[in-house]
């Protein structure tokens, strides 16, 4: 997990943007939203702000699949 958190430094360090979400189907819907809230989590641990984290999972995400906002 310490590369994943350094290539994820790394990626915010250098302004890419970046989304929060899930293609988890099938038995994980039962666990909505807690995994979505966990991808959250697993966003600020590494060094993200909790607001960077809303936008990466709202803002971001809608962008790049573009819905309007």
């Amino acid at each position: 997990m310490d590369e994943a958190k350094t290539l994820f430094r790394k990626a915010r360090d250098r302004k890419i943007v970046m989304g929060i979400g899930t293609d988890a189907g099938g038995p994980y819907r039962k666990q909505y939203p807690k995994i979505y809230f966990n991808e959250m989590k697993y966003f600020v641990e590494p060094g993200a702000s909790p607001m960077e984290a809303i936008v990466a999972a709202t803002d971001n995400s809608g962008t790049r699949y573009h819905f309007p906002n």
